[in-house]
């Protein structure tokens, strides 16, 4: 989509807020924090990151706590308020080993109670309690379905005014017990430990993704907590070893599925590149700090090094050309690939902030007059001319061309009121025109996106993305109330308008590669441009669930309501092209004898084709289709992913709940 009428920021502006070294500018921007209530793993209280330590003050009046991250903290009031340690901790800590009782081998540790003699405590995947001076045991944390506060315990501290309050850290966060390991909370909640997240794309079913080491993947249940969609272990892939084992980043980017990375790409247990970095080249004085740092697939793979490297393969692999290469070998964080433009894309580098409008075959520094800083995300949006960064020194965005080469304009700073540590990543909900930022230890907060919340852009009305239009789909402009439209010279039916919103249909008529719409509210002409494809399925997502009904109850199947195995199915969805007989734009279909789309319809749950008894426009709605599917009665319990078909072109992922 391209909104006409906008013209970029001037190069004299750009160029001389550079030449004269301009202050970022900033706003008064508010963040809200996001998923308050933790994050949910059914366990006994909200998880958080790995903690390395905890202790007691001698006289008991100070837990505290010292993190994998480094960070240290300490309570007087047993994690209702915290506050950041430094040298007081770490007196207190030589005073907690001087005199620390403890044994044990490479899989756990015994650490003996100061109030009971006979009394052993042993850290391993549980914990572990034994009254008899190691004779007998008993699992303190597993009753047989699980550690109910996570397993690898790494530490255990004993107050000195409460003989049975005893406080433990390991791979998941702090836990307490006022009753010597009987019943667990969490301290969790309120301690700032929120575990070093990376932000999925936001293109699949659901809401904000989120994904966590040693957690896998994340959803955001409404607005109070994060819950886990799936746990995905780090496990190498198959032949993986060696130099392979040796030479991969401590800090894994995000990855596509079926895809791995060491010095070279690996997909599917089998590597599909050679090696990507420096050591290809010339010896090496440290093999380990060469590595992939970021792999983004668009149709093309984009292969990002420790070493400053940039590579692109349009085949799936077979063959790579080397894109960019840094002089002073700085690291490639991140590569932003727009998701229906290969040929724009961004990268950082260390300080540095890349552009390519051409795939990789170019690119320029677009930082400007950026500080200084090492950035970590980076995300841009091309109808909206926006980017935004972020890093050590916080949330930046400038308005950017990426179809075009052009001069970037003036960058300006988002922080507000986010905590003052650095952002680990970044993401934009283009949709609802939100900004996204991940802090480790405080967590996901969220802010107005300037440039995107305030331009004019087409959505799809199913799932609210940027996929083209078809005939007779139904599309949500965002950015404006319209109260008139056209799609080329045919009018296009307002369905609704509110506040700086309009939905629509695209007449049936249309066809071609790009659809022009006019859109006017009042005396003010706007012009969008946006592909339109013969047919572009999608299913409905409403509050993160798809529209899927059952078709025996009439009832909306979802997590509250799970499908049943050999249950029919009935799947809303717009973008199934036209339909036949002919049917005019903006007016509901038939009860009776609807008309049938004239695209051969398909449906598939996890990738297996269901059989698909019918296809018609949903009677008394516009704009809207209706496929009846049936699960086979074998259909596999849990999470599955559904997705219809028109031509063989595939839809959005919805995802379906099926229990016995």
């Amino acid at each position: 989509m391209r909104l006409s009428g906008q013209l970029p920021v001037g190069a004299s502006v750009a160029a001389l807020a550079a030449a004269l070294c301009l202050p970022v500018f900033g706003q008064d921007t508010r963040w809200k924090p996001v998923g308050r209530g933790g994050i949910e793993l059914g366990l006994a209280g909200p998880a958080g990151a790995a903690v390395s330590e905890t202790w007691f003050s001698p006289d008991g009046g100070a837990l505290y706590v010292l993190l994998r991250s480094g960070a240290a903290w300490s309570t007087a009031d047993l994690g209702q308020t915290w506050r950041s340690e430094d040298a007081l901790a770490q007196a207190d800590r030589a005073a907690r080993f001087a005199d620390r009782p403890a044994g044990g081998g490479a899989a756990g540790r015994i650490v003996r109670d100061p109030f009971g003699p006979a009394v052993q405590y042993f850290l391993g995947r549980d914990l572990l309690r034994s009254r008899d001076g190691g004779r007998s045991w008993t699992n303190l944390t597993n009753g047989g379905a699980g550690s109910v506060i996570g397993e690898r315990q790494v530490d255990i501290a004993f107050s000195p005014q409460d003989p049975d309050l005893v406080v433990v850290g390991n791979s998941l966060g702090l836990w307490k017990s006022v009753d010597r390991g009987i019943t667990w909370s969490s301290l969790n909640r309120t301690l700032p430990n929120f575990p070093r997240v990376a932000f999925l794309p936001m293109n699949g079913p659901g809401g904000l993704r989120i994904r966590a080491d040693a957690m896998g993947e994340l959803e955001l249940s409404g607005a109070a907590a994060f819950r886990q969609l799936r746990r995905r272990p780090a496990r190498p892939p198959a032949g993986w070893g060696g130099e392979d084992d040796a030479r991969r980043s401590p800090k894994p980017p995000i990855l596509p599925p079926g895809f791995a990375v060491s010095y070279r790409v690996w997909e599917d247990g089998a590597p599909i590149s050679p090696d990507l970095t420096a050591c290809a080249v010339a010896p090496c004085q440290a093999p380990r700090r060469h590595y992939l740092t970021a792999l983004e697939n668009n149709g093309r793979l984009w292969a990002g090094t420790s070493d400053g490297r940039i590579w692109v393969s349009r085949n799936g692999g077979e063959d790579w050309r080397l894109s960019f290469r840094d002089a002073e070998e700085r690291r490639i964080l991140r590569i932003w690939v727009d998701p229906e433009n290969a040929a724009a894309a961004l990268a950082v580098a260390g300080a540095r902030v890349l552009r390519s409008t051409n795939g990789g075959a170019f690119w320029d520094d677009v930082g400007s007059n950026l500080p200084a800083g090492a950035w970590q995300a980076v995300v841009g949006h091309p109808d909206a001319r926006a980017v935004y960064v972020a890093g050590e020194e916080g949330v930046f965005y400038s308005r950017v061309d990426l179809d075009k080469p052009g001069p970037p304009g003036v960058w300006r700073r988002l922080n507000g009121n986010l905590p003052a540590q650095a952002v680990d990543d970044l993401t934009v909900d283009f949709a609802a025109g939100r900004l996204y930022a991940a802090q480790a230890g405080y967590g996901v907060y969220r802010a107005r996106a300037p440039v995107v919340e305030e331009a004019i852009r087409a959505l799809n009305a199913a799932d609210l993305s940027r996929r083209p239009a078809a005939p007779g789909s139904l599309l949500t402009i965002r950015g404006m109330a319209a109260d008139r439209a056209e799609a080329g010279n045919a009018r296009a039916p307002i369905l609704s308008r509110g506040r700086r919103e309009t939905q629509l249909q695209v007449p049936f008529n249309q066809a071609g590669r790009s659809l022009g719409l006019t859109l006017w509210a009042g005396l003010r002409k706007f012009e969008l441009s946006m592909p339109l494809a013969r047919v572009s399925p999608a299913i409905f997502i409403e509050d993160g669930e798809p529209l899927i009904l059952d078709a025996g109850s009439g009832a909306i199947v979802g997590r509250n309501r799970p499908a049943r195995p050999g249950a029919r199915l009935l799947i809303l969805a717009t973008g199934l092209g036209r339909v036949v007989p002919d049917w005019p734009a903006g007016l509901a279909a038939p009860f009776v004898e609807p008309p049938r789309p004239a695209a051969e319809i398909g449906a598939s749950l996890n990738g297996a084709a269901l059989s698909v008894i019918s296809a018609r426009l949903a009677g008394g709605y516009v704009g809207t289709y209706v496929v009846e599917a049936a699960l086979p009665p074998t259909a596999a319990v849990g999470v599955g992913v559904l997705r219809i078909y028109a031509d063989g072109v595939g839809s959005n992922a919805a995802r379906l709940v099926i229990e016995p």
